[in-house]
C-alpha cells in the first residue's frame, strides 16, 4: 500500500481521500484533534477516492486523518480553516 492523499488541504467544509491501493480493501478513516481523541470515523469499502468527508462542525486547527486497514495504518495531517 502507498501513501493516502487528502486534499484540498486546507480544507473548510469537507475533504476527499485518495487510497491508490484500495482495491476492494476494507478499512476505517478516523480524525484526531491534538489532544488525540477520536472526533469522526467512516468506514471504507472498495473504492479509490472516498468523495467528501464532512468537517463544517470542526474548529479551525490541525488534526490527524489515519487511515486503518489490514495493510497497516498511515496517518497525514489537515489543516481546517
Amino acid at each position: 500500500f502507498t501513501e493516502f492523499r487528502i486534499f484540498p488541504n486546507p480544507s473548510t467544509e469537507r475533504f476527499r481521500v485518495y487510497l491508490p491501493d484500495q482495491n476492494n480493501e476494507n478499512g476505517i478513516i478516523s480524525i484526531y484533534d491534538l489532544s488525540g481523541k477520536e472526533i469522526r470515523n467512516v468506514q471504507v469499502s472498495g473504492s479509490n477516492i472516498l468523495d467528501g468527508i464532512e468537517i463544517s462542525g470542526l474548529s479551525r486547527g490541525v488534526y490527524s486523518v489515519k487511515y486503518k486497514s489490514a495493510k497497516g495504518e498511515f496517518i497525514k495531517s489537515i489543516l481546517i480553516q
